[in-house]
């Protein structure tokens, strides 16, 4: 025997449940990773200054001949082929070996 329904059901689905991912909260784009740290070179600067500086007060001559060169290798194209040449206003990225983040 038929009998009417209590109640009648909705035709669409409340818009709270429509497209709720399955934890309950709404999804969020990834963050963008952040520009890696950058040095604009100053008169008087040097490949080995900007490295000391990087390192820090307590850096010694042996780290700073070994880090060098990561400076110059991230920045090669804006450097060129001399690492003892460069200029005012170049916008040199910091690796991370020098700024301590982990890649």
């Amino acid at each position: 025997m038929w009998a009417p329904a209590t109640e009648a059901p909705s035709p669409v689905p409340p818009a709270h449940h429509a497209e709720q991912p399955a934890s309950g909260r709404e999804s969020e784009p990834a963050p963008e990773p952040a520009p890696p740290p950058f040095r604009v070179v100053v008169a008087g600067d040097s490949l080995w200054s900007i490295t000391a500086s990087a390192l820090g007060e307590g850096a010694r001559e042996a780290e700073i001949a070994a880090a060098w060169p990561a400076l110059y290798d991230a920045n090669r194209e804006v450097i060129g082929d001399d690492p003892s040449l460069i200029h005012p206003g170049q916008r040199l990225e910091l690796p991370s070996a020098l700024t301590g983040e982990r890649s």
